[in-house]
């Protein structure tokens, strides 16, 4: 993760910070494979780690209040509500700040109406919505390394996603699927161009 932080000390260009990327997950993987290592305990490890980098790079410290937050909260919709509404503000926050550093062009997040949230909080249904991530600066190193059978890869936004969930949703059942998607639609399978990464969030209900 400190390839990031170099970002915003070292001015590098788009391309480079890609083939940065590329070149040290490639390295990761390949000694993943060289050492034999579990890679399921591996990659939630990794995956926890980094978020919490990249959320600790990006974003304010939150305020001393969450440290209350830090417990299982079933059975308790307002309470579960007003978490999920802090956890919301700072995905705002980190999607300016990945546009501002140019980590991202743009970051469009769909929306979720009250009557989800409420079902989501008694426990009735899963809440799910979706983060659109359009011009990603690692994007093609994502691609390419998916592409060669590796399972790492530096989606850094899911993974700063994911902490930021994690945090404020303590026991909370989370799910977070990238997808590469075309936003131009094209029934030529051939004329796939990848233009944005959809992370499709879902916090599943407890029933």
């Amino acid at each position: 993760w400190m390839a990031l932080a170099g970002v915003t000390k070292q001015q590098l260009q788009g391309d480079q910070f890609n083939f940065l990327c590329y070149t040290h997950f490639k390295a990761y993987s390949d000694m993943i494979i060289e050492r034999n290592i579990d890679f399921r305990p591996f990659i939630r490890q990794f995956e926890e780690r980094v978020g919490k980098q990249a959320a600790d790079l990006l974003l304010k410290p939150p305020p001393s209040d969450t440290e209350n937050n830090n417990t299982n909260n079933s059975g308790q919709p307002a309470k579960m509500k007003q978490q999920l509404g802090a956890a919301q503000e700072q995905l705002e926050e980190l999607s300016q700040q990945l546009v501002q550093l140019g980590l991202v062009a743009q970051i469009d997040t769909s929306p979720v109406g009250e009557d989800q949230i409420l079902d989501w909080a008694q426990d009735l249904s899963d809440l799910q919505w979706s983060i659109a991530l359009d011009g990603d600066i690692s994007q093609d190193s994502q691609i390419l390394l998916q592409e060669q059978g590796f399972l790492l890869y530096p989606n850094f936004a899911r993974y700063a996603v994911q902490n930021i969930l994690s945090s404020w949703l303590p026991g909370q059942s989370l799910e977070i699927t990238d997808y590469f998607m075309d936003t131009d639609y094209n029934s030529d399978p051939d004329r796939f161009q990848v233009k944005e990464i959809l992370l499709n969030v879902v916090l599943e209900s407890r029933t």
